[in-house]
């Protein structure tokens, strides 16, 4: 059961007077329903293996979730660093870090 509202929303980069700057695409934003998970212990040592920090996991449905980049959840901002369908389920695992 989903029971955390988040938002996903894409940043794209785009050239602002000759540098490289990110900008929300805001057609893309999408609120939907989510549920929080912990990270595995493998998970978080991996993690800093390939040099990125663990900070949530969250679950949600592959209709809401497009190759979305950031995640937000009460007020927090989240990079999306990867993203896995779980096989023989409706859900998509959000792996993220803060920032």
């Amino acid at each position: 059961m989903r029971i955390d509202l988040v938002t996903l929303k894409k940043m794209v980069p785009t050239n602002v007077n000759g540098f490289r700057a990110d900008v929300e695409d805001e057609a893309s934003r999408v609120e939907c329903w989510s549920t929080k998970k912990d990270a595995t212990r493998s998970e978080y040592y991996n993690a800093l293996a390939a040099d990125y920090r663990v900070d949530a996991v969250f679950e949600v449905s592959p209709i809401d979730y497009a190759d979305h980049t950031h995640l937000i959840h009460n007020d927090t901002e989240y990079r999306i660093v990867r993203s896995y369908h779980i096989p023989g389920t409706d859900n998509t695992e959000l792996t993220c870090t803060k920032g």
